[in-house]
């Protein structure tokens, strides 16, 4: 009976007594910080027209040689140098930069550049960037486009021929030519009822529609697709 009454009050205690104790439990570890992205390379220093010498090349032609091997060398300081001195020759160097962009073995980024470098070489390149603007390479044209408005002063053919490419079956096109209308200086005011026009057709895609409208604050102030 001893036995009996003593396993009871053994079984009692047991029973009564702390569970079995748990393993602590670790804290979560906190999640790392998202990674920085590892900050760009420094570009090789960019040469300037005050840095080029004068006679740092023997015509534009030497100099077109040398910046489109630049491109294919991945070189943008050799690149810069090369056309800070095309720059530095205006006009003169008019008929190299098109023979570049003409050049369809030509790498696109020089191609494209050149058509970028166009206007900043003097009026006369309104004439290379008419022609430019029927090029067969749909980008060319596109740059070549767009960057007619970016020729000062501005010519009366070139923006009628850019109030033109605004009808073009190409959308991209018609949107280089919407750009194009947008950079000329003094505003292209005769541009303003066509803008209003693409604006005003909810067909349009969106991206030309906004263009529009972002030139027709450009062209005519005054104007919204209300009046």
């Amino acid at each position: 009976m001893k036995y009996l009454v003593l396993a009871g009050v053994m079984a009692i205690a047991v029973g009564c007594g702390a569970g079995p104790v748990d393993k602590p439990v670790a804290a979560p570890k906190p999640s790392p910080p998202p990674a920085k992205p590892a900050a760009a390379p420094s570009r090789p220093p960019v040469a300037t027209p005050d840095t080029v010498a004068a006679d740092a090349f023997a015509n534009p032609a030497e100099a077109v040689t040398a910046l489109v091997l630049a491109v294919s060398e991945s070189n943008s300081e050799d690149y810069a140098r090369a056309q800070s001195w095309l720059l530095l020759q205006k006009a003169t160097a008019i008929p190299a930069v098109a023979d570049l962009v003409r050049d369809e073995q030509a790498p696109m980024f020089a191609r494209t550049n050149g058509c970028k470098m166009l206007p900043q070489l003097g009026p006369e390149a309104a004439e290379v960037l008419l022609e430019l603007s029927q090029a067969d390479t749909p980008r060319v044209r596109q740059v070549a486009i767009e960057e007619l408005g970016n020729v000062r002063p501005a010519t009366p053919q070139a923006i009628d021929s850019l109030i033109e490419l605004t009808q073009a079956a190409d959308n991209e096109i018609r949107l280089a030519a919407v750009l194009g209308l947008e950079h000329i200086d003094p505003p292209a005011t005769k541009a303003a009822e066509t803008m209003v026009a693409i604006l005003n057709n909810t067909s349009e895609p969106e991206p030309l529609r906004s263009a529009a409208k972002q030139c027709l604050t450009k062209v005519n102030p005054r104007k919204t697709f209300n009046d």
